[in-house]
């Protein structure tokens, strides 16, 4: 399974990726989903996004 990233992005990493989305920086243990993804917040350090665990909803289903 590969994750779906736009040519024109504007982030270098995928926790880039999770604050351009959520448009602020996230708790711990928070969570959304966006194509086909979840993306919940593990763990910080400090106002970085230290671990974050990606899963696809596809295989959540099964």
């Amino acid at each position: 399974m590969r994750f779906p990233i736009e040519d024109d992005v504007e982030y270098n990493t995928i926790a880039g990726y999770v604050l351009e989305e959520l448009k602020h920086l996230p708790d711990v243990g928070e969570s959304f989903s966006r194509n086909g993804w979840t993306f919940e917040i593990v763990d910080l350090d400090g106002r970085r996004i230290d671990k974050l665990l990606v899963s696809s909803q596809q295989q959540d289903a099964e």
